[in-house]
């Protein structure tokens, strides 16, 4: 929920294994921050009041907020191991680094949340696009958000 008590979570269709494209265009949602999470995805019950703080405390061309992922069972075997470390890195070394070198961050397509108008300026999601995450992070860009 927003500060107001007005925002509320909505989930969209999906279509096979995505979410539907035009479900994620802010002309369908309702409020001004617009988030993605994946089925399987277990926030932090704090993680929406935190983002819409960062969002209000922020820059006003800050269009976008990604979530670092992790796995609850890390010590399961050598392959939950391998996974663990891969985001660790992805999401505690590399996209910091991308990101303080003042370059395009390739989103992820989950633990996402974006300013409406930023969404807007950018040409929303394309459902088309097999790297739809990653191509709206680098469009993001180009309209001037970070």
């Amino acid at each position: 929920h927003a500060p107001d008590g007005r925002g509320r979570p909505r989930s969209a269709r999906h279509r096979g294994d995505q979410a539907a494209g035009d479900e994620l265009c802010p002309a369908l949602l309702p409020g001004e921050i617009v988030g993605v999470y994946d089925a399987e995805d277990d926030p932090d019950p704090g993680q929406l009041l935190a983002v819409v703080e960062h969002f209000m405390e922020s820059d006003p061309q800050l269009g976008c907020v990604q979530g670092s992922l992790d796995f609850y069972n890390s010590d399961r075997n050598l392959l939950s191991r391998w996974f663990t470390m891969d985001y660790a890195g992805w999401f505690r070394v590399y996209l910091p680094g991308i990101a303080r070198s003042g370059l395009p961050i390739p989103l992820g397509g989950t633990t996402v949340f974006f300013r409406r108008r930023a969404l807007e300026a950018s040409g929303c999601w394309d459902a088309h696009n097999v790297t739809e995450d990653a191509d709206l992070g680098m469009r993001l860009s180009r309209a001037g958000f970070r």
